[in-house]
């Protein structure tokens, strides 16, 4: 899936993430194009999408910034990450930064 998603974002290094730990379940969570994204869910008693709100996003507890790259790989225009435990925001930076 991380490698997946890396396609949709070309100017962004390859998605970090550390093996044997959550963040692989996260990342499901959010990129599995079988039951699609979390995120993105239309349904019955609620419908949520990032559709309407391209102009600006924010993401509290960031985590390692799968989420940060769901929503400019959807249209973002710009995302505001906010994570607060030290290991998780190093990540973040990492995931988050384009290259130049």
């Amino acid at each position: 899936l991380a490698r997946l998603h890396d396609t949709l974002l070309p100017m962004y290094p390859p998605l970090f993430f550390r093996k044997d730990s959550t963040d692989a379940l996260v990342i499901k969570e959010i990129l599995d194009p079988e039951h699609g994204s979390a995120y993105d869910y239309h349904g019955d008693e609620f419908d949520f999408s990032l559709e309407g709100h391209e102009h600006a996003v924010l993401d509290i507890g960031a985590h390692i910034g799968v989420f940060t790259r769901y929503a400019l790989s959807k249209g973002a225009r710009h995302v505001t990450a906010y994570e607060p435990e030290p290991s998780n925001a190093a990540i973040l930076r990492r995931n988050a930064t384009p290259r130049i």
